[in-house]
């Protein structure tokens, strides 16, 4: 099952179509040459995906009836994609629901989980904490703006 709500599909054709235009346009093509090759360029991104992944779900009973859901979909790598085939590609979503009224928060979190009382996340590289409620998540307070940081390989071990 390949996710198409609104999920992992969506989000990276949609980056993948503007990189791929912008590089076009800029190497001096034309308007309608820049769409085709951004085009060509997603579709060879799709194609690089089998049509069959994987779907997990973990579950966190939390406070106040709601649990916290992380469903994790793997993808695995077909030949042809310039990740070594047969290796796996994670792609995580998470879920608040209230167990009694049957009420699903889906946010955009990076990550999220429970850290003693509160309820921590991950949004747009900003760390979050709140307080869940019976009426849901209060405004989260950021602890850390991870967005500044560079990337930086280290080689392992660490």
């Amino acid at each position: 099952m390949v996710p198409t709500e609104g999920g992992f599909w969506s989000e990276a054709v949609l980056k993948g179509l503007e990189g791929a235009r912008a590089k076009a346009v800029t190497s001096g093509l034309s308007e309608a040459e820049a769409d085709q090759r951004a085009w060509d360029e997603c579709k060879a991104f799709i194609r690089q995906y089998e049509r069959t992944a994987e779907r997990h779900t973990f579950e966190k009973h939390l406070s106040h009836g709601w649990m916290l859901r992380q469903i994790a979909d793997i993808f695995y790598m077909s030949e042809g994609s310039n990740i070594t085939p047969g290796r796996a590609m994670y792609y995580y979503k998470y879920q608040l629901r209230n167990l009694g009224s049957g009420r699903t928060l889906t946010p955009s979190w990076e990550w999220g989980d429970l850290d003693g009382e509160r309820l921590v996340w991950v949004e747009n590289g900003i760390l979050y904490a709140g307080v869940l409620t019976e009426a849901g998540v209060s405004d989260g307070v950021p602890l850390r703006d991870f967005n500044d940081m560079p990337f930086e390989a280290i080689p392992a071990p660490y």
